[in-house]
C-alpha cells in the first residue's frame, strides 16, 4: 500500500521561460491573428491629437440602388401628377376658351339682328308716315287759234312733308304720239314743298302749237288722243331718301276728262 505523500512536501514551482530574444511559448490567444472572413480594419490606436475614436462607415451598395430607385420613381410619379393637372388646366382653359368664343358669336349675331329689327322697324315706320305725292286732277283747256294746255294739282297723300319737289311734265296730241311714244318732258319747275292733305300745287303744260278747230274736235271725238306724262322727284325727312313717282294721262273723250294710260310702266310710284 501506497505511503501518502507528506503533508508538508509541495509541488516543485512552474519553470520559468528561457530569456532570449524571441519568445519560446505561443502568443496568448487573444492576441492570435483572426480568420479573413472575420476581420477586421477597425484600428486599435488613437490619432495623434484626437482623442475620439474614428469609426469608418460602411455604405452597402444595394442600399444606395435602391434609394435612387424610389427617388427616380418619386420622380416620375411627380412629373406624371404635373402633367396631369396641366393638361386638366389647359382643356378647362380652352373650355372656357370656347365658351367666350361662343357668347362673342352669340352677341354678334344677336347685335347683327337687332341691328336687323331696327333696320326694319325704321323701314316700316318711314313706309307708314312717309310722304307720297302724284298727280290728282288735270284740266284740259282746248281754245281756237290758242296753244293747248293742262293744268294738273299735285297732292301729297302721306303723313310728312314733301321736300324738295320738282316736276317735270311734257303733253302733246297727233298721230306721231301714242302710249309708246309719249311727249318728251320739258324744263323742270323749281323746287317747291307740299304738305301732307294741305297743299295742292297746280303745275301748267303747253303745247308748242295754236290748235285749230279740226283738232279740237278731232281730240273731243277720239279720233286723235291727247297726252300729258311727266314725273316728280322729292324726299321726306326719313333719311333724305329720293322718292320718284312717273305718270302718264290721257284725254278720255267718254268721260271728257283726263284719265290714267293703261300700259305696263307708265304709271309708277315708289
Amino acid at each position: 500500500m501506497a505511503e501518502p505523500e507528506e503533508e508538508g512536501r509541495s509541488s516543485p514551482p512552474p519553470q520559468r521561460p528561457t530569456r532570449g530574444p524571441f519568445p519560446t511559448s505561443p502568443p496568448p490567444s487573444s492576441q492570435q491573428e483572426k480568420p479573413d472572413s472575420i476581420r477586421t480594419d477597425t484600428p486599435t490606436y488613437k490619432e495623434r491629437g484626437n482623442p475620439r475614436r474614428v469609426v469608418p462607415v460602411k455604405i452597402s451598395r444595394d442600399w444606395v440602388d435602391k434609394t435612387a430607385l424610389v427617388l427616380g420613381a418619386l420622380t416620375l410619379l411627380m412629373l406624371t401628377a404635373y402633367t396631369l393637372y396641366s393638361r386638366h388646366q389647359w382643356l378647362a382653359l380652352e373650355a372656357t376658351l370656347t365658351v367666350a368664343r361662343d357668347q362673342v358669336a352669340a352677341a354678334r349675331e344677336a347685335n347683327r339682328l337687332a341691328s336687323k329689327a331696327i333696320d326694319q322697324t325704321s323701314a316700316l315706320l318711314a313706309e307708314e308716315n312717309r310722304a307720297w305725292v302724284a298727280p290728282r286732277d288735270s284740266r284740259l283747256e282746248l281754245v281756237v287759234g290758242k296753244r293747248p294746255s293742262i293744268v294738273t294739282a299735285l297732292a301729297n297723300s302721306g303723313k310728312t312733308p314733301a321736300l324738295k319737289v320738282i316736276f317735270r311734265g311734257g303733253c302733246g296730241y297727233g298721230p306721231g304720239y301714242s302710249e309708246d311714244h309719249l311727249p318728251a318732258l320739258g324744263e323742270p319747275v323749281s323746287p317747291i314743298i307740299i304738305l301732307p292733305n294741305l297743299d295742292h300745287v297746280a303745275v301748267p303744260c303747253v303745247t308748242h302749237n295754236p290748235i285749230p278747230q279740226t283738232a279740237i274736235d278731232a281730240i273731243r271725238n277720239g279720233t286723235t288722243i291727247f297726252f300729258f306724262t311727266g314725273t316728280i322727284d322729292y324726299s321726306d325727312r326719313f333719311g333724305g331718301k329720293p322718292h320718284l313717282t312717273k305718270f302718264c294721262l290721257f284725254f278720255d273723250h267718254t268721260v271728257e276728262r283726263m284719265g290714267f294710260c293703261n300700259s305696263p310702266g307708265s304709271n309708277y310710284a315708289d
